[in-house]
């Protein structure tokens, strides 16, 4: 029995968040913070550098604050992660790596006329210029194909087409602090990485290293994201490179590159031979692993740290291609490898790459970045959803994106919500974040069972790059079965590996590649093989493996025609790019099977597809997680389903309930070498299932009856309601008022007239000067008042800003904040009735731009189109959208207060609809527990005779309060440009979803069997 997964997870496989450091960084704000990740059930914390960093990155206050977020995390039993850039992509250490000219990242561009700056190499590499790499006279057919080219000597005219191919640096960016991409294809670029960053940390905190500091994320590193093949990208065609490579190709293939690189950019005419730029591509990806992923990774092993991030663009092949080349082959040096999904994706291709070589290295844990963008009204259903299929699959350490240490300025607009204090349901976290830590812990045991491997095809998408139709038609057409390989397989639960091409004659030892023995093999649609995997395949197949080919015979090896393939082809099983054909070819491979929809034990159902698994397998039996993979287009109806799930091999079972922490019994049973499971699910429900042990059922009791609690409640609020000030009129220093506009528009329309970089996220930091040249900006808001109020004011920078209301100057004492310390209360405000008129006079410097402003107090509001008007304060609120009962704007959390009698009973809470994050359910004062997944009930709770007081509290999200409320965009994440939509998704009026408890609760209510031996 492991009951001590359930009564006390390990911490290590708790969440630990990526902190945004995206201010100035203080101790007690510090603290505090801390405090709240350890009241949210967190693990630990990444401190990551982010956008709106004031304290000067890697510099002494900056190490001091890490220092100091060590030793409080030692003391709490909680882990303190390193993060190696200032935001990302890492490897430019904010900008100084590339001080260095000779560390800027460069790409090659192909041009059909001369650069007029361009110097000699080394004057050029210097200088910050381009550099001609090499002039062709190219004979083009109407396709963009070639017929011919010669490279031309200095002097030499062209006949045909001249083409002009230049090494030039990539594009500078407020993004890397002013400065450029690194050159991660130069090993002493990376060194210096280290140098700068690494050793850094070390000097400060390299005591805890191995312990209360387990790991350094290394975030989105790639070659450079340039346009593949890709006009206007740039300036022109682009392509990977760095000043080594000519020398390096010459070296392994002895072949001039210069002198053949058109066929990197072009495909032939009249021929079929990808050779070159499969040569080139292939060099270029082990480069990047060598220079970079290597170099960190073993830096990190010799000071005892581990090595985790996740690269750029994973899902597709097109966008592993463009920033990576091979990311399965970047995964080798890395001790977590991981991954990034941006809610609420499903992406099975990204999930398995990075899983495939944690199991084939024998590595612990794979780490997942996830929630990025989840929207500031993401509630826990959907966090518990995304967690669940990952952590099936395997992906056992969480980062959840984002935790924001100030929500400052533009910080606030980084991939919201924010998964810490801010956000009004943190305290209550825990309930998920402990289940999330007992099933992480589970899915960490014993070894995977998976039978099947999968060649990963990113060799043969090499070949249909170009600018040919035909070379278009190629790509999709690889795409397409590299997706739907994963998506048939996973819903058809048949788990399976990639293997990468290029690390395999390092994995393979003539019976398992790395830790992973594998009874059949696909090869997905691939044009080309490596002569090493051919050879593999050989002996795999005469070993007694099945090696399943889709599509048509390989003509290609190591890009180059090629019928080696051939004969193994001949003797394997073949089938056409369809699910169906596939599936059957595999079935004698199946450990797992899940249906649904029909009864008693009768596999004749249907695949149960919206579900992906994982197994584990150990000494005592084995785990195994079944969790639901389709996001739904509708979370409030439940609609549960039975499940028919078969094993292979005879066990007990029973079902850990992760969110209760108890065991429960299940309905099985054994016959013919297969166990047999059958259970209700509930849509969003994840199972986990031990294999080895079984439970006694309880006794239970039967449901009797339903009592509403009605339509109207009592209420109390847990914070100030709020009026959103995010329309005023404007004008620079002494020019006359401008209509009224969007606020965020305002800071855009300035900084165009200054010919400032837009404050848009893609900024320079803060901590490096700017603009030091402030300029005085003048803001004017008007709204109505029904009623005299007294108010506050949510205002950022208080102590830079002259306020005055209705012609009167306030303070500028503050007291208290809103929402986060950046965010000050300035008190006292005098409402009048009818319009009152706010004046607002501001600094506008780079960091300090407007910014909505909060009127906060003791009343109503109401919205009509894009006005919004004070009103008296509701009484009583009705079941139903809450946002229309004088709460539009309100973020916080909303007690609803019933009154009812009963009889003494067994009774459970049940509410189904509602727009929270989750319901926390009390019963005359004393907690009974949560709602926030189907079948949507509460534990169950005793009740005397007599009358009750039941209190529903609907978790609040700042959705109506931080959301873009003026962006047209119901569903989906968002991050900085949604707060400045273009003019076809803005609407004038504010854009508000519903808000609270929108169908009547009710009180299930049960009684004891009569007869407890039947039933």
């Amino acid at each position: 029995m492991r009951e001590e997964i359930l009564k006390n997870p390990k911490t290590k496989y708790r969440s630990v968040p990526f902190w945004a450091w995206n201010g100035e960084l203080k101790k007690e704000r510090l603290l505090e913070e801390i405090e709240a990740f350890q009241v949210m059930g967190f693990g630990g914390f990444y401190m990551h550098a982010r956008c709106g960093l004031q304290t000067p990155y890697l510099g002494d206050a900056f190490m001091e604050a890490v220092r100091f977020c060590t030793e409080e995390a030692a003391k709490r039993g909680m882990y303190a992660h390193l993060y190696d850039e200032d935001r990302y992509p890492s490897g430019h250490c904010g900008g100084k790596i590339t001080k260095n000219p000779a560390f800027m990242g460069r790409q090659l561009s192909l041009r059909f006329a001369p650069k007029t700056d361009a110097l000699k190499e080394e004057d050029a590499i210097r200088e910050k210029r381009p550099y001609l790499v090499g002039r062709y006279d190219i004979t083009f057919a109407q396709d963009n194909t070639m017929r011919a080219y010669s490279m031309l000597s200095e002097g030499e005219t062209a006949k045909n087409t001249e083409v002009w191919i230049y090494s030039t640096l990539l594009p500078q960016s407020g993004w890397y602090n002013g400065s450029n991409h690194p050159d991660v294809l130069n090993p002493e670029a990376t060194k210096a990485f280290i140098r700068e960053t690494h050793e850094k940390y070390k000097a400060t905190v390299g005591g805890a290293f191995g312990n209360v500091i387990p790991s350094v994320f290394t975030d989105e590193p790639n070659i450079g994201h340039v346009g593949w093949f890709d006009i206007g990208f740039t300036d022109s065609l682009s392509m990977f490179w760095t000043r080594s490579i000519p020398n390096l190709y010459r070296e392994k293939y002895g072949e001039d590159l210069v002198a053949v690189l058109p066929e990197v950019f072009y495909n032939w005419a009249d021929k079929e031979n990808y050779g070159v730029r499969y040569r080139f591509l292939d060099l270029t990806a082990e480069l990047f692993k060598v220079a970079y992923s290597e170099q960190l990774a073993t830096w990190c092993e010799e000071n005892h740290l581990l090595c985790t991030g996740h690269f750029n663009t994973e899902a597709t092949l097109a966008g592993q291609t463009s920033n990576s080349v091979d990311t399965m082959r970047q995964y080798a040096p890395y001790h977590v490898p991981g991954v990034d999904f941006l809610f609420e994706k499903v992406e099975l291709t990204t999930a398995k790459q990075a899983l495939s070589a944690v199991h084939q290295y024998g590595r612990e844990m794979c780490m997942t970045e996830l929630y990025g963008g989840a929207r500031w009204g993401c509630d826990f259903r959907r966090y518990k959803m995304q967690t669940d299929w990952q952590t099936a699959l395997g992906l056992t350490l969480r980062v959840p994106h984002l935790a924001f240490y100030s929500m400052e300025g533009e910080a606030k607009h980084d991939y919201p919500a924010s998964i810490g204090p801010q956000s009004p349901w943190y305290k209550e976290f825990s309930v998920l974040e402990n289940h999330f830590a007992r099933t992480a812990t589970a899915m960490s045991e014993g070894d995977p069972v998976i039978k099947i491997g999968v060649i990963h095809p990113i060799e043969t998408f090499w070949l249909g790059l170009g600018l040919d139709k035909k070379a278009e038609k190629r790509s999709a057409r690889i795409e397409d079965i590299f997706q739907n390989t994963a998506e048939w397989l996973m819903r058809s639960h048949l788990d399976f590996d990639y293997i990468s091409e290029a690390l395999l004659p390092t994995l393979w030892d003539g019976e398992k590649i790395g830790k992973m023995q594998y009874e059949a093999i696909i090869v997905p649609g691939c044009q080309t093989l490596r002569r090493t995997t051919a050879e593999m395949l050989e002996v795999f197949s005469g070993n007694g493996g099945k090696v399943v080919f889709i599509g048509a015979c390989p003509a290609f090896s190591d890009g180059i025609p090629s019928d080696i393939i051939r004969p193994l082809f001949e003797k394997s099983i073949c089938v056409p790019p369809e699910k169906f054909a596939l599936i059957d070819a595999l079935e004698d491979h199946r450990t797992v099977e899940i249906r649904k929809n029909k009864n008693n034990f009768n596999f004749e159902g249907v695949a149960a597809e919206d579900y992906v698994y994982g197994l584990r397998k150990d000494a005592e039996g084995g785990w195994l997680m079944i969790a639901c993979a389709a996001p739904k287009e509708n979370y409030d109806i439940t609609a549960p389903e039975k499940l028919y799930i078969k094993i292979k091999g005879e066990h007990k079972a029973c079902l850990y309930n992760t969110v209760d922490a108890k065991r429960e019994a299940l309905a099985y049973k054994t016959e013919d070498g297969y166990t047999y499971i059958e259970k209700d699910v509930q849509p969003l429900e994840s199972l986990l299932i031990r294999l080895g042990e079984d439970v006694e059922p309880e006794e239970t009791t039967v449901y009797e009856k339903r009592i509403s609690l009605g339509e109207k409640a009592a209420y109390r609020l847990s914070e100030e309601n709020v009026l959103v000030l995010d329309m005023a009129e404007y004008a620079l220093d002494d020019a006359v008022f401008a209509e009224k506009e969007d606020i965020f528009k305002i800071g855009d329309i300035i900084c165009a007239s200054l010919g400032w970089e837009p404050n848009r996220g893609k900024y320079t930091q803060p901590y490096i000067k700017q603009h030091e040249d402030a300029h005085a900006l003048r803001l004017r808001y008007r709204f109505e008042s029904e009623v005299e109020t007294v108010a506050a004011l949510g205002i950022e920078f208080p102590e830079k800003t002259d306020v005055s209301l209705n012609g009167v100057p306030l303070g500028k004492e503050t007291a208290g904040y809103y929402i986060d310390h950046a965010i000050r209360r300035l008190p006292d405000l005098k409402i009048r009735k009818g319009e009152n008129v706010l004046e607002i006079k501001m600094p506008f410097t780079h960091h300090i731009q407007p910014q909505v402003l909060y009127l906060l107090g003791e009343y109503g509001v109401r919205v009509r189109g894009s006005h919004a008007c004070i009103t008296a304060k509701e009484d009583i609120l009705y079941i139903g959208d809450a946002a229309t009962q004088g709460l539009p704007f309100y973020g916080g959390n909303i007690q609803y207060i019933f009154e009812t009698e009963t009889e003494a009973c067994t009774a459970r809470l049940s509410c189904n609809y509602f727009r929270a994050a989750a319901l926390k359910v009390s019963m005359d004062e004393k907690d009974v527990g949560f709602i926030f997944s189907p079948p949507y009930e509460s534990p169950a709770f005793a009740l005397s005779e007599g009358r009750h007081t039941i209190t529903v509290t609907a978790l609040g999200t700042r959705e109506n309060t931080l959301a873009p409320l003026h962006a047209v965009q119901e569903k989906g994440w968002y991050a900085y440009w949604q707060y400045r939509p273009a003019e076809n998704a803005h609407t004038e009026g504010y854009n508000l979803p519903k808000l609270g408890i929108l169908k009547a609760p009710s009180l299930l209510v049960y009684k004891e069997k009569a007869d407890k031996s039947t039933g």
